[in-house]
């Protein structure tokens, strides 16, 4: 539903307020921008046909306010879009709200939230040598190129589509790294002048004097008062021209084509998914967002679609769930909960010390925000194969989304005489079963306290016997990594396997490339680097499907 624009635009303001009152609150200094700031000064609101608001922060409280709305962020009505994260590859970060919808043109197929945003741009300092400063710029431009490409940006200059596909294919993990820190190393002194590297303006137009950062006054925007340069007005013609009071004509005004493809006030962005909330974006594949018994209905041509805009190397869904007949694919589940007298001597040997050591309880989401990343690091010990753990932001960012308690439940062991948190798990709980998402323990404490043993029994009774549900599952067969704990659950606690087809569909790229490289799978499998062990694991999915074609 298209929304009238001024409806959109008094969302935003009431996003607008929740801002602009959390950073005074924290203390926190930002500054209207760009189009928003011309809006103020020439319409003192938004400009009539815009339908977006746009901050500056300067570095310092721009990491400053990153920090503090992870942990005081009301995420019951709004959501925290952190930037070059799997949902956000761009180097800003966006404040959206929940329960309602602004739908990018090249975002309609992404999996991530869609609501009304604003978005929160970082300054950094342009060194004063004019050689290092345009440096900077191309590594901000090429950068952009690369991240517009993991978003799905739409274009039809066949020029852009070019430059996007080669910085997509050239750009890794360590030359984005580098080119960020080339643009970010001129804030480690003062410089005359400064700018935001990664919007659309171009070079002549993008910096602007530091002094401008130190004279503040507040100018009238809609009912609010919101801060501007004092000296706004030279900002303006910097960025904008001499004659940025003169309203445009539509042709000058359809070179910046409105964000919203779609808008509603009223109707969260879930309700135009269109069968995308089906799905989820893990480690570069997208998998099924819902319990393995529930069919997949999607066509071809939709999973197609999904797979192109969010960049992926392929989706993977199951069919066929619990057949009787072995396949080479399974689901590790318990629906049948085995009683402690039951359980083989030493595993109830071991459950009985796990629960007299220590102690097993459920905990909310913010309990697991605050504590649960240093052990979180420390399984990763235990890991083998390519997977590296998440920074502790990325992992702030990834476990606010899991805030909704009639979903998720969070599980910690502590050890009872220090009370110190040595494990913890996230279940995700829909259709009467409980998928254990994720189990994390702390290595010191395996042998001695049993804490895998003493959770697993508590969650298996408080599921099957308490909650009465169908079964509880531990997840897919793991094909990227071994961490052990599906074979633990088979031999301890009486999980079994769950036969079941898998299908794939690859992305066009790696549908060529796993052709030609599957005739050397036996090379490739015994090379030890990153990128080996991503083929890796697609010549192990290669095996499974081409498995079940076999048996047909």
């Amino acid at each position: 539903m298209h929304s009238d624009l001024r409806q959109l635009q008094n969302k935003i303001l009431e996003l607008v307020e929740y801002f602009d009152a959390f950073c005074a609150k924290y203390n926190i200094e930002y500054y209207l921008m760009g189009g928003t700031a011309l809006g103020a000064v020439r319409h003192k609101g938004f400009i009539p046909w815009d339908d977006d608001f746009d901050v500056f922060m300067d570095k310092e409280n721009y990491n400053k306010f990153r920090n503090i709305i992870r942990e005081k962020l009301d995420k019951k009505k709004y959501y925290f879009q952190d930037e070059n994260s799997s949902e956000n590859p761009l180097f800003f970060c966006k404040l959206r709200m929940n329960n309602t919808a602004l739908i990018e043109i090249d975002t309609q197929s992404r999996i991530m939230h869609q609501g009304i945003f604003l978005d929160i741009m970082p300054l950094d300092n342009a060194s004063d040598n004019l050689f290092v400063r345009y440096i900077q710029y191309v590594c901000a431009r090429t950068l952009s190129a690369r991240t517009l490409g993991e978003k799905g940006y739409i274009t039809s200059s066949l020029l852009k589509r070019v430059l996007i596909f080669l910085a997509k294919l050239i750009i890794t993990t360590g030359v984005k790294s580098k080119l960020k820190s080339i643009i970010e190393n001129s804030n480690r002194k003062e410089t005359k002048m400064t700018g935001f590297f990664f919007g659309r303006t171009k070079y002549r137009n993008m910096f602007f004097p530091q002094k401008f950062l130190k004279e503040i006054k507040t100018l009238d925007f809609e009912k609010f008062s919101l801060p501007v340069f004092e000296k706004v007005e030279k900002y303006l013609k910097i960025t904008f021209g001499n004659d940025f009071m003169r309203i445009p004509t539509k042709k000058e005004r359809d070179k910046y084509p409105q964000h919203a493809f779609l808008f509603d006030v009223n109707k969260s962005y879930k309700y135009y998914l269109n069968g995308l909330e089906n799905w989820r974006k893990y480690n570069g594949v997208i998998l099924p967002n819902m319990p393995p018994h529930i069919e997949i209905n999607d066509s071809i041509q939709s999973i197609q679609k999904y797979i192109k805009s969010n960049n992926v190397w392929f989706a993977r869904w199951v069919s066929d769930f619990d057949v009787r007949k072995e396949t080479k694919f399974w689901y590790v589940i318990c629906d049948n909960v085995i009683p402690i007298d039951k359980l083989s001597k030493n595993t109830r040997h071991n459950v009985t010390r796990g629960l007299k050591r220590c102690e097993v309880k459920k905990v909310t989401c913010q309990f697991i925000l605050e504590n649960a990343y240093p052990v979180y690091l420390e399984a990763f010990d235990n890991y083998t194969g390519y997977l590296k753990p998440n920074t502790e932001s990325e992992f702030l960012n990834e476990y606010s989304l899991y805030n909704d308690e009639s979903i998720w439940d969070f599980w910690a062991v502590f050890e009872k005489k220090s009370s110190k948190l040595i494990a913890f798990a996230r279940n995700k709980i829909e259709y009467k079963q409980c998928e254990l998402c994720t189990a994390k323990f702390h290595p010191k404490y395996q042998r001695k306290y049993y804490p895998s043993e003493a959770l697993f029994y508590i969650m298996n009774n408080y599921y099957l016997n308490k909650k009465r549900f169908k079964y509880i599952n531990n997840g897919s067969r793991s094909v990227s990594h071994d961490t052990k704990i599906q074979s633990f659950l088979i031999k301890k606690f009486g999980f079994r396997k769950s036969y079941c087809k898998m299908n794939i569909l690859y992305s066009p790229f790696v549908a060529v490339a796993i052709k030609f490289i599957y005739p050397f799978k036996f090379f490739i499998m015994h090379l030890n680097n990153n990128f080996a062990n991503k083929l890796q694991v697609l010549i192990r999915h290669e095996e499974i499907r081409r498995s079940f074609y076999r048996n047909l």
